[in-house]
This record gives C-alpha cells, structure tokens and sequence, in this order.
C-alpha cells in the first residue's frame, strides 16, 4: 500500500534498506569532503564506510555539510509529482544547519513540505519514521500537521546516547564542548548524550563501564523503568565496525542492564556522517520508550 504522503529522510538516519523499500520511505544524502574539498554525497556509495574508516586512521580529516539546496528541491518537487505532501526528517539542528535549511526551502512549498524538529538523530529517527508509517496506515485521515506533531512528541521518548575512543574527531569538529580536551588529556571517555546538541552525560575509562553509565542514565530520567521493563519498546546498539567481542559485550549489558531480549536488540552501524566525527571504535545507545 503507497503511502499518502511521502516520508523523506536524511542519511545521518539508521535504516534498514530493505524496510525502507517496501514502506515507501525515501532517504536523501547529507555531503562529507575531505582536505583536498572533495565533496562526496553519503549514500554509501560515493565513499564506502571502509574506506572512510581508514582514512579517519590514516589522519585524514573530513567535514561534513548539509545537503545542497538545490538537491533538496529538485527532491521534493519530484515526490510531489507522486504524493500529496512531504513529511522530512532532518538530523537535529543542534549539530547541522539542514533543518534550518529545510525550514527556507518550507516557505517555498506552502502546505506541501512540512519539516519535523527531530531534535535527534541515528535510530531515533528511525523509530520516528516506523512510527508514522504507522500511524499512516493505520488512519489514511490523518493529516501531515497531525503527523509532525506526533513525531514532535516522541522527542522525549527516545533517548540516544555514545561514546568515542578517540575525542580528536569531535574536539576539531566544535561539536561537542572545549571540556572534552581535558577529558582527553585525563585519558576518560566521555558518555555523550544528543538533545538538541552534544552534551556531556558522564565519564569513565572504558566501553563496558560508559553503556552501563548510558544505561543509568536512561533509568533515573525514566524512573518508571525500574518496576516496568515493558515500557522499553526499540534498543539500538551503534556499531563502528569494531570487534565482535565487543559487540557481545555491549548487548550482554543492554539485555541485562534494561532486561529486554537480547535478540530483540537492533545493531545499526553508525552513520558516515556521525564517524567522520566520533571515528573508529564509537558505540551507542538509543532506547524507545512507550508513553
């Protein structure tokens, strides 16, 4: 069944391709370069992961921009020409200009483009994005405002948290604050929490102690959680190619420390445009958490 309007996302998103596909959700390319101001888009293909991961090793530095505008047009102009309104997801204005980009663009497609204020980004987005494919199916009457705001409310629902084994990439990027280089200097890992920005949660000195700080966190915000595990709906665990002795016992944690079933938990490796800044061995968390 084809969606009344269309979702559209950016690729600081998780996703799974094939999911993606049969619910007729469309994605569209942020930009990374590289010192030499090669500019290529993210869809994977321009700069594969493993390349772009060898090259953070090798010290080369990249940055990350905005979709061109004139991309962003040209795509929403061509869904409207199959659906009756776009509903776009950017990743958070908090590190990138692309929703406030996307909120120009809006005035250009009045009742026609509305743009979510995610506040967020990686898997919570994704689970935003499951969320309206259904609710869309569920009541073919719901209107795009409806939608939005639906989205909008799950902000607080979804907290998304990370953590670096190397802080250079988000130190020379200004994406998270100058204390970091402290931390650095001390030889602790930060415990990185997205609202809106980057902001400093906890520290610690290694993976195993930094999700469980990830996990704490999560509980003393949503106290509920204590007596009623059932709340937690999604966990997404980031990935960066690292070890699978790692990943094992990264989810050991998630499963124990949120008693939710380990099989249930979704590995999503983490967008290039969130490596180029976090780099190799960065790992996360994102929960979804039922009203």
């Amino acid at each position: 069944m084809k969606n009344k309007y269309a979702i559209l996302v950016d690729s600081s998103c998780t996703y799974d391709q094939k999911w993606l596909e049969e619910h007729d959700v469309k994605i569209i390319p942020l930009s990374i370069s590289d010192g030499k101001n090669n500019v290529y888009p993210d869809d994977g293909q321009a700069i594969k992961i493993t390349e772009l991961l060898e090259r953070l090793d090798n010290n080369e530095v990249f940055k990350t921009s905005v979709t061109p505008v004139g991309q962003v047009i040209e795509k929403v102009e061509n869904l409207l020409r199959e659906y009756e309104a776009v509903i776009f997801l950017p990743i958070t204005r908090g590190v990138s200009s692309q929703y406030q980009q996307a909120l120009m663009i809006q005035k250009d497609f009045e009742n026609k483009l509305f743009v979510v204020d995610t506040q967020t980004g990686a898997a919570a987005i994704e689970f935003m994005v499951e969320r309206l494919v259904r609710e869309m199916h569920n009541d073919s009457s719901k209107t795009p405002q409806q939608l939005v705001e639906i989205a909008n409310n799950m902000r607080n629902q979804l907290p998304t948290y990370f953590s670096c084994e190397n802080l250079n990439g988000l130190i020379r990027s200004g994406r998270a604050k100058t204390a970091l280089k402290a931390v650095n200097f001390l030889r602790f890992k930060p415990v990185l929490r997205i609202n809106v920005g980057i902001e400093l949660a906890g520290l610690g000195r290694n993976f195993k102690v930094n999700m469980q700080k990830m996990i704490s966190h999560i509980k003393s915000r949503y106290k509920d959680l204590k007596d009623n595990h059932q709340k937690i709906k999604k966990v997404a665990l980031y990935y960066s190619l690292y070890s699978d002795e790692k990943k094992h016992s990264l989810l050991k944690i998630i499963a124990e420390g949120l008693q939710f079933p380990i099989s249930q938990i979704r590995i999503r490796l983490l967008p290039s445009v969130i490596l180029v800044h976090t780099l190799a061995g960065a790992y996360g968390l994102t929960v979804e958490i039922t009203d």
